[in-house]
């Protein structure tokens, strides 16, 4: 194995720069405007809703989820 320095490392991807390719729910993010929701049907643990919820949160969203019926509603709040 060689250790090798000054190596540049390239973007990981998971950003949101023009250069790296966009996440499912980044894509999905950016397509919603304020008020807008998506239902999540199923489980209390669903992950997807969590996912969207933490994807709107860290694209500078104000997400909010709801348990609603049989699944969890996420809207963008603002």
């Amino acid at each position: 194995m060689k250790i090798e320095k000054g190596i540049e490392m390239p973007p990981d991807g998971r950003g949101l720069g023009s250069t790296v390719r966009l996440g499912k729910w980044q894509k999905v993010a950016k397509e919603m405007a304020v008020g807008d929701s998506i239902f999540f049907a199923g489980e209390k643990n669903n992950r997807s809703f969590s996912a969207l919820s933490k994807c709107l949160k860290k694209m500078g969203y104000k997400p909010a989820t709801r348990w609603v019926g049989d699944g969890h509603r996420v809207w963008r709040a603002e």
